[in-house]
C-alpha cells in the first residue's frame, strides 16, 4: 500500500539552502515546498497540507519568530523547527516559549538534521 510522503515545508531566504535541504529531505521520502520568507510561507500554508516547518531565524521581513507565532495562531498543530546561524540562548528560550519544537544552529550537521526530522514526524504520528 502506498502512503502519502510527510509535508516539509522549507522557509529560508538562502536559495542554496532551500535547495540543498530540500534535496536531503525528499532523499529522506518527505515531499519539500519552500517559500523564502514568512509571507510566502503563510500563503503555502493556506493552501497546502503541512506536517512539518523547517524556518531560518533572521529573514528580510518577518523572522522567524513572528512567523513561528502566526503559524501557532492559524495552524496550531504544526511543527515548526528554528535554523538558525545565530544560536543565542535568549532566542532559543523565545522560540521554545512560542512553540518551536527543536531549535537548530547553522552550519549543522546533516545527519543531525536528518534525525531530528525523522524523530519530531515519527512521534507526531498517533
Amino acid at each position: 500500500m502506498m502512503t502519502t510522503p510527510q509535508v516539509i515545508l522549507i522557509v529560508d531566504d538562502e536559495e542554496g539552502l532551500r535547495e540543498g535541504l530540500g534535496r536531503i529531505l525528499e532523499d529522506e521520502g518527505y515531499a519539500v515546498l519552500a517559500a523564502e520568507n514568512g509571507e510566502q510561507a503563510l500563503e503555502i500554508l493556506q493552501h497546502a497540507h503541512i506536517d512539518l516547518v523547517l524556518t531560518d531565524m533572521r529573514m528580510p521581513g518577518m523572522d522567524g519568530i513572528e512567523l513561528l507565532k502566526k503559524i501557532h495562531e492559524r495552524h496550531g498543530n504544526i511543527g515548526v523547527i528554528i535554523l538558525t546561524g545565530y544560536g543565542q540562548i535568549e532566542t532559543y528560550i523565545e522560540a521554545m516559549n512560542f512553540g518551536a519544537i527543536e531549535y537548530v544552529s547553522k552550519p549543522f550537521k546533516v545527519n543531525e538534521l536528518k534525525f531530528i526530522v525523522n524523530k519530531v514526524l515519527n512521534e507526531s504520528i498517533v
